[in-house]
This record gives structure tokens, sequence and C-alpha cells, in this order.
């Protein structure tokens, strides 16, 4: 609905973001400002979801030897950096070949995780007389209605409230290049959401003593079951 209309209004008028769509839409400096003060407040929990789980990543991989804190101050330090010094095509280009790098070296992860318990069947074995029902539907209680709306209602309004995302229908050079672009993102997100599951099942067979589900990653990329090399 969206995506081939911002892309066409873009390619005409020579807009790179929705602030100035909008903004010209309207004729209205004011509307573009109000539209960037609440792009940045939508900004808030998607930055700091990332942030926070550079933070939990370098201090589970250092053993504590770089606090949460100072990960975290790091993480936000690189990135407005790297976006000041880099511009808009750099980014792009890190953005495709960060995500090529992670999607398979996450994917040679659930290798290995398979590989550790002795294969597909034995993985599932295990999860299926693990207490608490990990596999069945809603699962050991996590999944109420609320929290089923809750983690999905945001990706409703998420392309069209998130400037990063809807930034991103300005930049390809074509109709065709556009579509690419979005059936590419919607079957990473596939890939990544199944390859995320696998890594916490994992961690609720074998790290059941963590305080917190966000150190499962750490946990499993510390752990002896990838090669040194791929850590």
């Amino acid at each position: 609905m969206f995506g081939p209309r911002f892309w066409r209004v873009g390619n005409r008028y020579g807009f790179v973001t929705p602030t100035e769509m909008l903004a010209h839409r309207y004729s209205s400096r004011t509307v573009g400002a109000v539209t960037a003060l609440a792009s940045c407040v939508f900004l808030i929990p998607y930055a700091a979801v990332q942030l926070v789980g550079v933070g939990y990543l370098l201090s589970g991989l250092s053993g504590g030897a770089v606090s949460f804190t100072a990960g975290t101050v790091l993480a936000t330090a690189l990135a407005i950096l790297f976006a000041m010094v880099a511009g808009l095509r750099s980014v792009a280009w890190t953005d495709a070949l960060q995500s090529i790098v992670m999607v398979v070296g996450a994917s040679l992860v659930v290798v290995f995780i398979v590989a550790h318990f002795g294969g597909v069947g034995s993985f599932f074995g295990a999860l299926s007389a693990e207490p608490g029902g990990v596999l069945t539907v809603p699962g050991p209680g996590f999944f109420t209605v609320s929290t089923f709306i809750g983690l999905t209602l945001p990706w409703v309004f998420f392309m069209i409230s998130n400037p990063q995302v809807s930034q991103r229908l300005y930049t390809p050079g074509s109709i065709r290049e556009l579509r690419r672009m979005m059936i590419g993102f919607m079957a990473f997100g596939l890939v990544y959401t199944l390859i995320s599951v696998v890594w916490g099942l994992s961690a609720v067979l074998e790290f059941d003593e963590l305080e917190s589900a966000d150190q499962a990653t750490p946990a499993l990329l510390a752990s002896g079951w990838c090669p040194r090399r791929w850590r």
C-alpha cells in the first residue's frame, strides 16, 4: 500500500526521509518538525533494544570484564560516529554485508547446537521431555493473549512509525528493486526468527541458571559448543 507510493514521490521530488515528504505535502515546516520529533520518540524503544543487546553481548563474551553499561555506551558512541562519518550510502552497504554475515554465522551456530544435542531428533526429544511444556501451545504460561498483542501490535505500525524503515522506501533505484528489497526483508525476518527460537530453546535446556533471558545468547556463544574461531 505505502511502499510504491513513497518511492514514486521520493523519486520525483528527491526526498530522502518521510519528514521531508510530509513537510512538502502540507507546505509546513512545522509538520516536518513534529514528524521528526515523533520519529525520535518511536525510535527510543527500538534503539534501546539494539544497544542493550550489544551491552549484554560484550559483557557476556568478556566474562564481565566489559560491564553492561560500558558496552552500551561504547555501542552508542560507535553508531553515532559511524553514521556521521560514513553517510547513508555506507550505512546501506554495511547493513547488507552485516546481514549476510549475521544470518550465515547464526545459521552455523544452529548447526553446532543441533550437533551438540546429537541431531534434530535428539534436540526436540530433549525439549519435549522438559517440564513445563516448552513445545506446547501456548507453552508454560508466557504467551497470554495480552503478551501476544503486545508483541505483534507494534509491527502493524512499525514501517510507518520507524524512520529507519520507512526511509529505505526512498533509496531503491526502481519499483522492481523496491519489491525485491521488501521480499528479502520478510524472508530474512522469517529465517532469523527461526534461528532465534532455536537459540532460545537451547538455552532452556542448558542454561536454566540465567538471571535474565537476555543473557541466553551471550551464554550460548561463550559456551564450548561453537568452535573458537566462530565466536
